[in-house]
């Protein structure tokens, strides 16, 4: 048997981990920009407001709680933002039930988020005290294109700008006091768990299965060496 077939020979040794990692970083690049996308966002929104929390949830009034990504405090209001991290063409319109994203050949369907949304920002005006400005904004990146019209209420990553004032009127420093108390935060654990119904498709299943290529590929050098 020649070498390039011998499985006990040094091709096999280091060939077969090579493919499994090309393979591996093939399948986990998207889940790796999805990474370095949400910090980057992170870091926007710490500039664009006087306060943020990040993936808590609040009572809904009905004996139930909702999810919230990123609460914001600006001096003119508290933002509650949704993230959908779209991708290719997104149809979409406020009255719709299911929205669509096109990657190339590809479609999925997926619910109206904007509904949840709702449900979020009544959540938060149920905690705060007074007449403050509570405003809910579905936040999606610039690789996300509607070409049928974008809803109102999304707004791009991009839009963020840095907050230059930080004095806050007394009722909304109350309010955002009156919202951390209520929030709960989440580990990791439960924020994908509260995530995972409410996302369209964004290749979570890819970057597990690169995990797991990249897991093989050891197995198989510690095996072998």
């Amino acid at each position: 048997m020649t070498d390039w077939l011998d499985w006990q020979g040094p091709v096999a040794t280091w060939g077969v981990p090579l493919f499994l990692l090309a393979l591996a970083a093939w399948l986990g690049t998207p889940a790796w920009r999805r990474y370095l996308a949400a910090r980057r966002l992170r870091r926007r929104l710490r500039r664009a407001g006087v306060g943020m929390l990040e993936s808590v949830v609040l009572p809904d009034g009905l004996e139930g709680e909702v999810f919230i990504d990123y609460l914001l405090l600006t001096p003119r209001s508290i933002e509650v933002l949704m993230v959908q991290r779209y991708r290719g063409a997104i149809f979409a319109a406020e009255g719709m039930d299911n929205w669509s994203q096109v990657i190339g050949s590809r479609t999925w369907r997926f619910a109206n988020p904007l509904p949840e949304l709702e449900r979020n920002v009544m959540a938060v005006r149920q905690q705060v005290i007074g007449n403050v400005p509570v405003e809910g904004y579905l936040v999606v990146s610039g690789e996300a294109r509607f070409p049928k019209g974008q809803p109102a209420a999304i707004r791009r990553v991009e839009t963020f700008a840095p907050c230059t004032e930080k004095t806050l009127p007394t009722p909304l420093r109350q309010a955002w006091q009156a919202l951390r108390q209520a929030a709960r935060p989440l580990d990791r654990q439960e924020r994908r768990l509260w995530q995972e119904a409410s996302r369209p498709a964004d290749g979570m299943r890819d970057g597990l299965l690169a995990l797991i290529l990249a897991a093989l590929a050891a197995a198989w050098l510690i095996w072998r060496l």
